[in-house]
């Protein structure tokens, strides 16, 4: 049913549907992005448009060997995926809640260092800003507007190390390979709260932020002692 309306099909017919999956923070604005989206042509053309943009997505360099289908993978698929899947949509086997992982999506980024470096400077801002001041970081966490100014912020506090290194390896592989040391400069605040006690292997919270900011050269050097003490 489409609609509420029954289509029926005879043999050989056919018949253009698409399917829409999104979220809003008032119903207005869920009414508005329904209208946009209300006709087939509408969605062709969001479609056409994401393609024209996806053709922007290109390596500083591209494969060229014998097999054709390595080509297509390596030059056009991989980095759609990539952006779409796991920076945009997170929506990996092991990541379908669609919430930030601190290792998961640093992971992701190196390629666009590549491919579409603002996106990755963007990725190393976003996860400095999800560590605390004692150096370990939200092991993963949702960014939602909620009643609570925190909500921004929720996510999970552990004690895993191998979250830490990701942000100074991502943040030297950025400056390597672009040189835009200007990076390791941008200030940025630290989460806030009680740090885990002695039982306590994680804890689900709502943390507040540091007045307090630093260079993220400073949050990778917190990261680092941070793993070196504990790790």
């Amino acid at each position: 049913a489409v609609c509420g309306k029954e289509i029926l099909l005879e043999n050989r017919d056919s018949y253009t549907a698409a399917f829409i999956l999104c979220a809003a923070r008032t119903r207005t604005s869920a009414e508005y992005i329904r209208s946009k989206y209300g006709t087939i042509d509408a969605v062709q053309r969001d479609v056409i448009q994401q393609a024209e943009e996806d053709e922007k997505l290109t390596f500083v360099f591209r494969l060229k060997s014998p097999v054709k289908s390595l080509d297509v993978l390596f030059n056009e698929w991989l980095p759609r995926q990539t952006l779409r899947s796991r920076l945009y949509g997170r929506c990996g086997f092991y990541q379908s809640s669609g919430a930030y992982g601190f290792r998961d999506q640093l992971q992701d980024i190196l390629s666009m260092v590549y491919l579409k470096p603002s996106l990755a400077a963007a990725q190393i801002y976003r996860c400095a800003a999800h560590q605390y001041f004692e150096g370990d970081v939200q092991h993963w966490w949702h960014e939602i507007r909620g009643e609570r100014p925190e909500s921004y912020h929720m996510g999970i506090r552990t004690r895993y190390t191998d979250d830490l290194l990701w942000l100074p390896y991502a943040a030297a592989e950025y400056v390597t390979t672009t040189g835009d040391k200007e990076l390791l400069d941008k200030r940025i605040r630290y989460l806030q709260s009680p740090e885990l006690r002695e039982h306590e292997a994680e804890r689900f919270e709502y943390p507040s932020r540091t007045d307090e900011k630093e260079s993220v050269y400073m949050h990778c050097v917190r990261a680092l002692e941070r793993s070196f003490r504990f790790g």
